[in-house]
């Protein structure tokens, strides 16, 4: 084999883009490259071994190289430096990999050439050289990982490697729900849930958010007094926990430690089955953006003190009934339906002057039998406590255990009320005219709505006289801004049909109503009901009726 053979051979392959090229000489001493390897500008890989390195004038570089692996390979001064530069300028991001195998035999002949040789092979070599990654991830990563698992499973991911032996004290969440509870019965463990939390929130730094379920099992077993949550509320307020949630589950409620009271960097406080008693020396949360009360018991007049004290409240959530039917649902999931001993109807009582304090209010969730009388004279006492909520965007009213004086809600509301998206009424009776009435006066006094959700009340007291008329004025009643409306537990009664003829009247952009009816209807019944609705005059010519 002679030169001029391999010069053809590499005309050949220039011309039809070869890859990657490995030449290798045994002659005993350098042999010179033929030029016609630095026309193959595909070129991506690039081996050599005992040549010389003398581009041509006329070459401007390899854009495409990714490797190049020399040995005994001899250049001429500035020969190889010029070639890293006119690579290095063409493509950055696919600078040459150099793997120098013995660099001792390898004739550099400028100095400068030397330093630059070095930083680029460093440069390369922590660009390809294979990472671990789940190893070096960033410590924000790891922390959105892990609070985004079961505190059982976020600690078991401590076997994964040595760098992971205790990245779980990295957690900023904590939460022992009832699912941790279900794990340490089914693993035997249940005796020891005290101990467990203890030792977490010892090794832990900062909590953001902490979550505590208090089982009957915790009392029954004797793992847990109040004394126990007394400490783990004292170290929390002390490690600026920022998202509280306190869950009784049995027996008698939970007195709340005072050391709750020390946690001013509370943004979220969530409290189920307790007693609240804030102590004297308490000035507020300055940052507290929302509360949630389920069946929380305190004394006349501290809820509203409580609230002034939280210029920042922008979600109240005062629903019993839904944190109860919570609880019930937890309960049957876990396959635990026994009597959970719970004072349900002892709750607080709250004046409609003391929510109207929280000027912020944006979200309000509302069991009226909160206040401090269940029958309402009429829906102006709803549409007073809104008066003072200007910023109010969504409102959720429940109804239960609730009634209305005759003729109290026939009054309409001389306020437009603007700001309100969304609107939410609960176990509210539509065969009660009056309750009726009152739903209507809500709807028509915010022109703004978009949302509506109406679950009807799922007991039935008897049936109740019709007042509503059908005939509804559609040039007299105004026009609405709903989109999206979801009826249920509908039994197809007149004053029902009434309030969804309404509704689809004057709802120009609606684009969905659904209406789901009771379990016990018979099939005679649900198409009767389906008729009256094909019936209905439609303001909106693109909605879908939805009737499950």
């Amino acid at each position: 084999m002679v030169d001029e053979d391999i010069k053809h051979w590499f005309l050949y392959l220039s011309t039809k883009g070869i890859k990657d090229v490995t030449l290798w000489s045994f002659a005993g001493k350098p042999i010179k490259l033929p030029s016609h390897l630095f026309s193959c500008l595909e070129l991506k890989h690039l081996k050599l071994s005992y040549y010389c390195f003398d581009p041509p004038a006329s070459f401007h570089g390899f854009p495409n190289l990714l490797s190049l692996e020399l040995h005994h390979v001899i250049f001429e001064t500035g020969k190889f430096e010029e070639f890293l530069k006119m690579d290095y300028n063409s493509k950055m991001e696919k600078y040459p990999q150099v793997k120098l195998a013995e660099i001792a035999k390898l004739k550099i002949l400028s100095l400068s050439l030397r330093f630059q040789l070095s930083r680029i092979m460093e440069h390369k070599a922590s660009v390809f050289a294979p990472q671990d990654i789940i190893s070096n991830m960033p410590d924000i990563v790891v922390t959105h990982i892990l609070d985004r698992l079961p505190v059982q499973d976020a600690v078991k991911t401590g076997i994964l490697s040595r760098n992971w032996r205790f990245k779980w004290t990295m957690l900023s969440r904590l939460v022992f729900d009832e699912m941790f509870f279900l794990y340490l019965f089914k693993t035997n463990h249940i005796s020891e849930f005290g101990r467990i939390v203890s030792r977490l929130l010892l090794l832990k730094g900062a909590i953001t958010k902490f979550v505590l379920c208090i089982e009957e099992q915790c009392y029954s077993v004797s793992v847990l007094d109040d004394e126990d949550i007394a400490h783990w509320i004292l170290f929390l307020s002390r490690n600026g926990v920022k998202d509280l949630t306190i869950l009784k589950m049995h027996g008698p409620r939970l007195k709340l430690p005072t050391h709750l009271f020390s946690c001013i960097m509370l943004k979220h406080l969530k409290l189920f089955y307790c007693c609240f008693d804030p102590p004297p020396s308490f000035h507020g949360f300055p940052n507290l953006l929302s509360l949630e009360l389920g069946l929380v018991q305190f004394e006349s007049g501290k809820l509203g003190e409580f609230l002034t004290r939280c210029p920042s409240l922008e979600i109240l959530n005062m629903r019993y009934r839904r944190f109860f039917l919570e609880v019930l649902m937890s309960r049957y999931q876990q396959n635990s339906l026994e009597p959970m001993n719970m004072d349900i109807f002892s709750v607080g009582k709250v004046k409609l002057d003391e929510i109207a304090k929280v000027a912020n209010l944006k979200m309000l969730s509302l069991s009226l039998c909160h206040l401090n009388n269940t029958v309402i004279t009429n829906s102006n006492t709803i549409f007073e406590l809104l008066g003072f909520l200007p910023k109010l965007q969504e409102l959720d009213l429940d109804f239960v255990k609730c009634k209305f004086t005759e003729g109290g809600a026939k009054k309409r509301s001389p306020t437009a009320f603007l700001c309100l998206k969304a609107l939410k009424l609960s176990t509210i009776d539509l065969d009660d005219g009056i309750m009726l009435s009152c739903a209507f006066e809500l709807i028509r006094s915010f022109p703004n709505l978009q949302t509506l959700e109406i679950k009807a009340s799922d007991w039935d007291d008897g049936p109740t006289p019709a007042t509503c008329s059908i005939d509804l004025d559609y040039n007299t009643m105004g026009l609405l801004q709903l989109q999206s409306v979801v009826f249920t537990y509908l039994k197809g009664s007149e004053n029902e049909v009434c309030l969804i003829k309404y509704l689809l009247g004057c709802s120009p952009f609606l684009k969905k109503i659904v209406i789901r009816h009771r379990s016990f209807l018979l099939s005679d019944e649900k198409l009767v009901f389906a008729r009256k609705l094909l019936k209905l005059h439609r303001a909106s010519p693109v909605v879908d009726i939805d009737l499950s």
